[in-house]
């Protein structure tokens, strides 16, 4: 139904005075965030704001339920300048007191780049006592912009915390450099959650931060958590076991690397990247080559690190011919499905 109303094909035809003549638009906004597209335009972060331009130009009025997914758009297109329009649509129309759109505009000021301190300010001027959502939001928000040891201090003073706000604190640490202490805060989270199922995005963080932390330690922190997906019977999907490959990768054992490659269940692009970055890495040129044709007799389009694998792995056998002949595929044929 989302997709019959964005082409075209039906039309809207409800009374704009009507209190209802939001909800559609309401409901497309959501669909175009969570329903997979079927085409690269209607994928487009902006989509959502295109509609929201159209609900005003047709009179209709935004509420409560409009702007989260607004704002949820600007994050994932990285617009400052929308959450800042945004922000002052909810003002001018009495709805940034509201809990929930006042959540997610800590979330999209985090993430578009603006200060910590707007993002606080939102934070410090709900109504009530924070809820656990706004907490995580904020804490979210400090870790984007890079204010970890503020992160850190807010963190401690929450007065409950669940897997999402350690998750967000791990993968802060790990992402700002402080791998060690990614670790440490995930070390705490599992005294405190004995027998509680770790979640993906919880494990994927700490993979990464057991990949960037050089020497031993990393790499047994790391064989630690696998131990644990065994154990639980974990599957591992291919955002959880792209971190895996690449943690394997980084510290160059390479047989576990491929052996988690393989028991990957829906392998993805991103990774095969990760097992030809660690074969090119690692002495290993030409299986990445051998690897590269696989993925793409499987039907996987590289993308452009994929194809910094591909050249690194030419570069380091002296294959220069091969190496010339791929970067010219990829300017010719590769970069024109890119934009597709």
């Amino acid at each position: 139904h989302a997709l019959l109303l964005t082409s075209g094909v039906l039309l809207l035809d409800l009374d704009p005075q009507c209190s209802s003549a939001a909800f559609p638009y309401n409901c497309l906004a959501h669909a175009h965030l969570r329903v997979p597209a079927v085409s690269s335009s209607s994928r487009a972060p902006s989509t959502p704001l295109r509609l929201f331009s159209a609900m005003l130009a047709r009179g209709g009025r935004p509420n409560r339920h409009t702007f989260p997914s607004l704002l949820k758009s600007a994050s994932a297109s990285g617009s400052a300048a929308a959450a800042g329009v945004l922000h002052a649509q909810c003002l001018r129309r009495g709805l940034a007191a509201d809990r929930f759109v006042a959540c997610s505009l800590v979330s999209a000021y985090g993430r578009t780049g603006h200060p910590a301190r707007d993002a606080r300010k939102v934070f410090d001027e709900m109504e009530g006592a924070s809820d656990l959502a706004s907490c995580n939001a904020l804490l979210d928000a400090l870790c984007h912009a890079g204010e970890l040891d503020a992160a850190g201090d807010f963190f401690e003073r929450m007065a409950a915390r669940d897997p999402v706000s350690w998750t967000t604190l791990v993968s802060g640490l790990s992402r700002g450099g402080r791998h060690w202490c990614a670790l440490e805060v995930f070390r705490g989270f599992l005294l405190g959650n004995m027998g509680r199922r770790l979640q993906e995005a919880t494990l994927v963080s700490v993979f990464s931060a057991c990949a960037n932390l050089d020497g031993g330690e990393g790499l047994a922190a790391g064989m630690a958590v696998h131990a644990y997906l065994v154990r639980h019977e974990i599957e591992l999907t291919a955002f959880l076991g792209t971190a895996l490959v690449d943690m394997y990768g980084k510290h160059g054992r390479l047989g576990f690397c491929k052996s988690a490659f393989e028991v990957v269940c829906k392998k993805e692009v991103c990774t095969w990247n990760a097992l030809l970055l660690a074969l090119a890495n690692h002495g290993k040129e030409t299986e990445a080559l051998v690897k590269f044709d696989m993925m793409r007799v499987e039907g996987f389009l590289p993308n452009q690190i994929t194809f910094l694998a591909l050249l690194a792995a030419c570069a380091r056998a002296g294959l220069v011919e091969v190496g010339l002949y791929w970067f010219e595929a990829m300017v010719a044929e590769y970069k024109e499905q890119w934009r597709h």
